[in-house]
């Protein structure tokens, strides 16, 4: 009001790139980190701003979701700090040898944290009274290289690291530590990796544009491998259904049958353009956020009265509120969620 000189905030969105991304396991709401230092929680239908929290030194490159509690976990420059968002405060400091945390997941009922360093090297930490100790340290790899692609991921069970790094795809039993190397050809190398359902088999998407899946016990491949159409700029899995972003930003929902030759699209959605580089999906899949650059678009599923595995998403049809918005960043902050 410019008699009274006061003011109403309308909006506010991160002032650079975003760099880290996770969703809510429990909550319609997602979190983002950005390059301006700040780690913000979201409302995923109106795309409110929840909490802010401002953090010292370079950006989060990761983000994860505490299962059960109102944590949330993200990585830095050798450091894990956790997060707590009913208090908006910092409750603990992890101290992580091996570089940028790139990457961090929880076991399922929250008693573990598993980290990944741009070293290669994986940290593993059991809760106790005191906070989260680290138990076990995987090494870097001998043959490490910067360049190389870094993912991990978890089992349904808890049981099983899928871990991407030093140019090979490998699985780690978190108990026994045993690893199992999978059984790539020769001169393919792989650059992510996801858990199916079962927790007993792992997707590996490759070099040569190939998705293929393995056994997570014996590292041996199951099926032929399938050439998908446009290299994933990003992708993720929930249940039998694969989301994955085109390199020209066209969000594209398959599924995923007992066969992967049997994957076929169902549906395609305009995404946030090219820059488009973090996609993730809610645990109960009714939720799908991708990022990149200053945007962030987030789509809430259609579920009918008699849904099944084949639910497509709203966004695009029938412009109901809170179905499809976007976020997009102006030079003050400031942000309004229209619908396209």
């Amino acid at each position: 009001d410019a008699a009274t000189e006061k003011h109403q905030t309308i909006g506010r969105w991160h002032v650079g790139s975003v760099t880290a991304l996770a969703v809510d396991p429990a909550r319609a709401e997602f979190a983002t980190a950005a390059d301006d230092g700040s780690v913000r929680v979201w409302a995923s239908a109106s795309g409110a701003e929840l909490i802010q929290f401002d953090t010292p030194g370079a950006p989060a490159r990761c983000l994860e979701y505490h299962p059960t509690a109102r944590w949330l976990a993200a990585g830095f420059d050798g450091v894990v700090r956790l997060f707590h968002l009913e208090d908006a405060c910092t409750v603990f400091e992890i101290p992580h040898d091996g570089g940028s945390v790139v990457s961090l997941v929880f076991s399922s009922d929250g008693a573990a944290l598993y980290s990944l360093a741009a070293s290669g090297n994986v940290v593993a930490y059991a809760w106790t009274n005191d906070g989260y100790g680290p138990v076990f340290l995987l090494p870097p790899p001998l043959n490490a290289s910067p360049k190389q692609p870094l993912a991990m991921t978890l089992s349904g069970n808890s049981l099983y690291l899928g871990l991407v790094r030093g140019g090979a795809a490998l699985s780690v039993h978190v108990e026994t530590r045993d690893v199992v190397r999978f059984a790539l050809p020769t001169g393919v190398t792989p650059t992510s990796s996801a858990f199916e359902a079962d927790s007993r088999h792992v997707l590996v998407h490759c070099s040569d544009n190939g998705l293929r899946r393995f056994d997570v016990m014996t590292g041996l491949q199951i099926g032929s491998h399938l050439i998908i159409s446009c290299r994933p700029r990003a992708w993720c899995l929930w249940r039998e259904q694969l989301f994955s972003v085109s390199p020209i930003g066209l969000l594209q929902l398959c599924l995923v049958g007992s066969g992967l030759d049997k994957l076929r699209p169902v549906q395609e959605l305009v995404g946030n353009g090219s820059a488009t580089h973090l996609l993730k999906t809610s645990r109960d899949g009714r939720w799908v956020v991708s990022a990149g650059g200053s945007v962030v678009q987030s789509w809430r599923r259609h579920m009918p009265r008699h849904a099944d595995a084949d639910a497509l998403f709203d966004a695009k049809v029938g412009r109901q509120p809170g179905d499809d918005y976007l976020f997009e960043s102006h030079r003050r902050g400031a942000t309004h969620p229209t619908h396209e």
